[in-house]
């Protein structure tokens, strides 16, 4: 049995980890020197024969098949990539699909994933977070750099280990007064009053229930000490949580279970505060819809506070200032905790190595050249935008894919594309072939192009570049591909013109 070099590839990162495996009798793929075997779950890397075994898999880890049953390949990338309404409940449970030679690698999605999808992109379709996690986690690998985060990250996504009964939202209004109306001011100066406070309640409970995609009867509204608080009560699990109507806005999704899928129950109290945080923090250009709602435009940018309630403060303070959280000693019954794998990594948000509090703005790039180790110049084909760029750097040049290539030797580090209106050819997956450096990647934004008729013909021609050698492996996630070179990435030479690229 043989290592496959994409596991090889995914692991490079974890010099010194040591990786809980479960083995359901597949000798045809072996494990990586760095897992440990053992027959007790929760673990980080499940192999098994025919079908992911999610049974004990921790959120962000591994599940392994062999490579040889195409058919079912072609289905679960597209469950996975496509992402219908009332789809199958599968397809939530995996972040994306890893594919080469020899086997097929899912990374499971962490806790908060879907929900994330929800409300922190475009509504369950797009999300940019999401997105260039994946892609610039790859391309880190593809440059062989060394995990300089570890600790921030760990850090980061202990949050949902920590025992939390109760969760309290706080919000600042624009002067805001509770009388015999209620009064507060937009932050376009226009004074707004509510007549009751139960109105008011109620339709802050709207908003925030919107917001959070949260089902009301969580929710219970308080006023103290000039904040306006949120008390979210503990989830409940798929046997007794309601299910409900999404709101229009959030086509094609028509209700809960359509997008969140049946066997879910509803969603942590960290996972809600982690998603209220990073709402609350996406102001000015990127004001998000929890300051837009029927009374929520009346809040104070920025100004919120997370309290969640635990019998452990002491022991999780360092955690909680890190997720910008504060603890209240409280014994009641607490959630059941959720470990993540450090395998999370592969395709988590960028933020979370160490700039929580940057809403959308955080990148890998941007955190490296920080930290004193820039990544190199990668120059880049956009061939949807006919740009030849330094990667999310300044533009060289525009024109046709063939002269834009032909000013930097024929072969980029990088390839963008979107597959919306057209899916990959033969012909396209030849060019990329063409112009990759050894180790370079493709990374396509937009796959709709592909479903549903051609998804069948696009897996058998990226299987073919694979056995061929032509591609390393590649990888499938909602709505984003990406693929990498065979060969090993090398720096250019240092070039002292630009035409020397």
């Amino acid at each position: 049995a043989q290592v496959p070099a994409m596991l090889s590839s995914l692991l490079s990162h974890l010099a010194n980890d040591s990786l809980i495996t479960h083995v359901l009798g597949c000798a045809s793929v072996a494990v990586h020197h760095a897992l440990v075997a053992a027959d007790v779950g929760p673990y980080d890397v499940s192999v098994s024969c025919l079908d992911f075994d999610i049974q004990g898999l921790l959120p962000g880890g591994l599940g392994i098949v062999p490579r040889g049953r195409e058919n079912w390949l072609a289905s679960i990338t597209s469950m996975v990539g496509r992402r219908l309404p009332a789809g199958p409940d599968e397809a939530a449970l995996w972040k994306g699909i890893f594919v080469d030679q020899m086997a097929v690698v899912g990374l499971r999605s962490g806790v908060g994933d879907d929900h994330d999808h929800m409300v922190l992109g475009d509504y369950g379709n797009e999300y940019g977070e999401y997105r260039w996690g994946v892609f610039c986690h790859a391309i880190q690998r593809m440059l062989g750099t060394s995990w300089r985060f570890r600790s921030a990250f760990m850090n980061a996504i202990a949050v949902w280990e920590i025992p939390v009964s109760g969760l309290i939202l706080k919000m600042k209004f624009v002067k805001f007064n509770r009388g015999d109306t209620v009064v507060f001011w937009t932050r376009r100066k226009k004074r707004v009053e509510v007549k009751t406070w139960s109105a008011f309640a109620e339709k802050l409970l709207q908003d925030v229930s919107f917001a959070l995609e949260v089902h009301p009867s969580r929710l219970r509204v308080t006023e103290t000490g000039g904040w306006v608080s949120v008390a979210v009560s503990k989830a409940r699990t798929q046997f007794d949580r309601p299910d409900y109507q999404l709101h229009r806005k959030k086509r094609p999704w028509t209700n809960w279970t359509s997008y969140f899928g049946r066997d879910m129950g509803e969603h942590s109290l960290v996972t809600i505060a982690q998603a209220f945080r990073e709402k609350m923090l996406m102001v000015g250009d990127d004001l998000s819809d929890i300051y837009r709602g029927s009374v929520t435009h009346g809040l104070a940018e920025g100004k919120f506070q997370i309290d969640l309630m635990s019998p452990e403060c002491p022991k999780w303070k360092d955690i909680l200032n890190v997720n910008k959280m504060k603890c209240i000693d409280n014994d009641d019954h607490s959630e059941i905790p959720q470990r993540h794998s450090i395998l999370y990594s592969l395709g988590s948000k960028e933020k979370l190595e160490g700039k929580i509090g940057l809403a959308a703005e955080a990148s890998l790039v941007s955190m490296y050249a920080e930290s004193g180790h820039p990544w190199p110049k990668l120059v880049q084909l956009a061939l949807d935008e006919r740009r030849l760029t330094y990667f999310e750097g300044d533009q060289i040049a525009q024109g046709a894919a063939a002269s834009l290539l032909a000013k930097v030797g024929g072969k980029v580090d990088l390839i963008s594309d979107s597959w919306e209106r057209k899916c990959i050819t033969d012909e396209k997956l030849g060019f990329f072939s063409k112009g990759l450096r050894p180790g370079g990647m493709v990374i396509v934004q937009g796959l709709s192009g592909c479903f549903p008729r051609q998804w069948q013909s696009a897996i058998k021609s990226l299987t073919g570049a694979v056995d061929t050698g032509a591609l390393e492996y590649f990888f499938v996630g909602r709505n984003i591909f990406f693929a990498v070179a065979s060969g090993s990435w090398k720096p250019r030479p240092t070039a002292s013109s630009r035409s020397e690229l």
